[in-house]
């Protein structure tokens, strides 16, 4: 069972990771801010099941399908984020429906756009450090081909007239040799105990 922490204590956490799970706001503009070139590899789009930690979020039933879409966030070519996201197949049809066509365009310009008549309201986010067994993390490995350690994610439940988009978010290594000049000033909170969400 995963835990994903509300206030992950600041000791928890190494500081350059701490500065981009705090990203406020567009993860997708910070990243092209700081690259010469940014874009989206898509790895994959279509029908599936969610898993364990992400059910409570959508209020589904562990046989109920979503549409799901994975893919990475590459700065200069070199992968930087693995990003997992998924809604309820009954709400394909409603506000969500854009999703299937998304294509390789970047999720964040659709979630942050301005002026869209349904506006987009985002969850406080939750942090957890996903060992090698977690799906995701298993998925971060398949898709660069290559061991990777025990990575920091993020998770935010965006809601579109009431209903739920979960988008989770995982910080690959190289994430930490990008030269940021735009770091938010925000940083995790040391309080403790640390108030936490336990998923099923």
């Amino acid at each position: 069972m995963t835990t994903w922490l509300v206030r992950p204590a600041r000791w928890l956490v190494p500081g350059a990771y701490a500065s981009w799970l705090e990203t406020p706001g567009s993860l997708t503009a910070r990243l092209r801010a700081v690259s010469t070139s940014f874009r989206v590899l898509r790895l994959a789009e279509g029908w599936g099941r969610a898993h364990r930690d992400e059910r409570d979020a959508l209020a589904i039933a562990a046989d109920e399908p979503v549409w799901l879409r994975e893919v990475l966030l590459l700065c200069d070519e070199e992968p930087v984020v693995f990003a997992h996201s998924i809604v309820a197949a009954a709400e394909l049809n409603g506000p969500w429906r854009s999703l299937r066509r998304q294509g390789s365009r970047p999720l964040g310009d659709s979630l942050f756009a301005g002026g869209h008549r349904h506006a987009v309201a985002r969850s406080p986010l939750s942090f957890a450090r996903l060992a090698p067994n977690h799906p995701l993390h298993r998925g971060a490995v398949r898709a660069l081909g290559q061991p990777l350690p025990a990575m920091w994610a993020r998770r935010g439940v965006h809601r579109r007239t009431g209903t739920p988009l979960v988008v989770t978010e995982l910080f690959l290594p190289a994430v930490l040799s990008l030269t940021d000049v735009r770091a938010p000033s925000t940083e995790l909170p040391s309080d403790t105990p640390t108030p936490r969400i336990d998923m099923p």
